[in-house]
């Protein structure tokens, strides 16, 4: 590796330490105030194990709850940062999974989902669903337009 490649190596790797321990600060003081949101997303996003599982619970339920909008339900728009998008970018490249093939992979892509992008459910025609209970083919398909947005977040061509 040239001198230069490894430079930047080290530098990309003290600012993503920076970066981690910047959030960690931030997932422990949401911690102390009792901040539920806040606590659930930088859990998530530094793939802590929550201390405090009930306020995390708590978190979750604030993440996926509804808003009343003009008399309809309207999910509360969830703001994905983009270390997440990079990290479901290097588990898609990691599994090699295939975006475009819709109906191939389905566990892992529905795994990635669940576990990375933090979706427990899925809009469908009949209204939300649990990402368990999803059809493979909307698995899929919500799979490739997550994968384009991480693309788009991160400044990658898809």
């Amino acid at each position: 590796m040239g001198k230069n490649l490894e430079k930047e190596v080290v530098d990309f790797q003290l600012a993503r330490g920076n970066y981690v321990g910047t959030l960690n600060k931030q997932r422990i003081e949401a911690l102390n105030k009792g901040n539920a949101a806040e606590y659930f997303q930088l859990c998530n996003e530094l793939c802590f194990e929550p201390e405090n599982l009930s306020l995390y619970e708590r978190g979750q339920m604030e993440a996926t709850s509804y808003d009343l909008n003009n008399s309809t339900l309207a999910y509360k728009k969830r703001k994905v940062s983009k270390s997440t998008y990079l990290q479901f970018l290097k588990y898609v490249n990691e599994y090699r999974l295939k975006p475009w093939a819709i109906s191939t992979d389905i566990n892992q892509k529905r795994n990635l989902l669940k576990n990375i992008m933090g979706n427990l459910s899925l809009k469908t025609e009949e209204g939300d669903m649990p990402i368990g209970e999803c059809s493979d083919g909307r698995i899929g398909e919500a799979f490739k337009n997550t994968y384009k947005s991480a693309c788009r977040a991160v400044g990658l061509k898809y």
